[in-house]
């Protein structure tokens, strides 16, 4: 599978302490290049609201994927509770719907507060 990766998603990968980028490393530079397809890896969700956008979690740590044409791009790597990831989610929704709150936003995730609390 031809994979490419974002400038910004290298610079968040080298951001994320090195017992937890060890796996994501795995995962996005040899696992995921090696699959035929997304469904074959089993990990990844796909994201509500968004048909060719997919998370894949390790840990407190989330990593976002964007299928174009016939390749991966991997956007983010993000530690769930750092709030940047949070808004720029809020940013996107919002065109989509007129008021949205911490609830809502945590909802479509597929989360709930207690996954920002632990």
């Amino acid at each position: 599978m031809k994979v490419k990766y974002r400038k910004k998603f290298l610079k968040e990968l080298s951001l994320i302490p090195a017992a937890q980028r060890t796996k994501i490393e795995q995962f996005v530079f040899k696992s995921l290049p090696a699959a035929d397809s997304l469904h074959q890896l089993g990990v990844i969700e796909q994201m509500k609201g968004y048909p060719m956008c997919f998370k894949v979690r390790f840990g407190n740590y989330r990593i976002g994927l964007r299928m174009e044409d016939d390749a991966i791009v991997l956007e983010k790597a993000k530690d769930l509770l750092e709030h940047i990831y949070l808004s720029e989610i809020i940013k996107k929704r919002q065109n989509s719907r007129s008021s949205m709150n911490l609830d809502d936003l945590l909802n479509a995730e597929g989360l709930i507060r207690a996954d920002l609390e632990s």
